[in-house]
């Protein structure tokens, strides 16, 4: 077993030479404490990368011949949110399960990007000490679905735990003479206790380019909430689709352009797509030769119908397509002749 004694002035033998009171040498002995110092310290890793499921660091100074070591601490900035179990590959060592600190399989968001971390290395797998759900800290989950799905509730989450859940609509598509609004956004809070174990997720598709473009599709988080997909262009009218609401989809392209949905999507027209008319729903696809596309903030923007006119741009939604592209997502309307974009779901704990 290792012991704490080092050398000092008070030594009376020659402190290199191998002898009963000095039995390692001085050299000897100083790569041994060394050595327990590197396996006790928390050294801090770099280039940290990988995805958030399956990261990647190195160290400085890097591992010894033997790899990890029982008792070795990391500390670490999460590049990336993870989405379920996750695992760390140190330099040269092999990848290892990253576990929370009473060892279970991570949970979604136990990494937080930007989030500080420190690790230990225990039996095999790092444990998350601190800076992670479940490690003493505040827990904070993050989920991104961008395709339909079903939500788990994390366990142990206390009654009042807010959950909070973000839901674009699809963008509608653009045709011929127009383009399509930009999908609705709603943003529903709950308490973790009224909401069931398991949620079923809709992701509402982008409406398909043609005369008439096609609306949005709806995304729903259960029968909890519902965001409006956009309305797409008239059938050959040149007027653009109106903007998802708050309570109904936008309108395809009619003889004066596509209603926006109730409260807030705008209205597509022969020429200048609308803006929404609330922070909440999506701009109004542009109609004719020179419609640019309605803004947003939160709402898709809509699609642009003319070349060289600017398609409309969302905050913190998904913009519109430029004449003959497709809108991006989540919830952007299509431009002239482009597919309006996908929904999308963001969940927070």
């Amino acid at each position: 077993m290792a012991d704490r004694s080092t050398f000092n002035g008070a030594s009376t033998n020659v402190p290199w030479q191998d002898t009963a009171e000095t039995p390692e040498g001085f050299g000897n002995q100083y790569a041994r404490h060394i050595t327990t110092l590197y396996d006790a310290s928390a050294l801090p890793l770099s280039s940290v990368g990988g995805t958030g499921d399956n990261v990647t660091a190195t160290v400085d100074p890097s591992l010894p011949p033997g790899g990890l070591r029982d008792g070795m601490k990391f500390g670490i900035t999460w590049a990336a949110a993870n989405s379920g179990p996750m695992t760390l590959k140190v330099g040269s060592a092999a990848a290892v399960p990253v576990l929370s600190a009473d060892g279970a399989v991570a949970d979604p968001g136990l990494a937080v990007f930007g989030g500080r971390a420190l690790l230990e290395y225990v039996g095999g797998a790092f444990r998350v000490l601190s800076g992670g759900a479940g490690s003493g800290g505040s827990a904070r989950y993050y989920w991104q679905f961008t395709a339909s799905g079903t939500w788990t509730k994390p366990a142990g989450l206390p009654d009042n735990a807010n959950v909070t859940v973000e839901m674009w609509g699809g963008g509608g598509g653009g045709g011929g003479g127009g383009s399509g609004g930009g999908g609705g956004y709603v943003r529903c809070h709950f308490r973790a206790t009224d909401l069931p174990s398991n949620v079923p997720i809709t992701i509402g598709a982008g409406g398909a380019s043609g005369n008439p473009g096609g609306v949005g599709g709806q995304t729903t988080f259960g029968s909890l909430g519902r965001a409006f997909g956009g309305g797409g262009s008239g059938p050959s009218t040149s007027r653009g689709g109106g903007g998802g609401g708050e309570l109904a989809s936008g309108t395809s392209g009619g003889a004066s352009g596509g209603d926006g949905g109730a409260i807030g999507g705008g209205n597509g027209t022969g020429n200048e797509g609308g803006y929404a008319l609330t922070i909440y729903g999506g701009g109004g696809g542009g109609g004719g030769s020179g419609g640019g596309g309605g803004k947003a903030v939160y709402g898709g923007g809509g699609g642009a119908a003319g070349a060289g006119n600017a398609a409309g741009t969302s905050l913190f939604g998904g913009d519109g397509g430029t004449s003959g592209q497709p809108g991006t997502a989540p919830g952007g309307g299509g431009g002239r002749s482009g597919a309006g974009a996908r929904g999308e779901v963001r969940i927070w704990i």
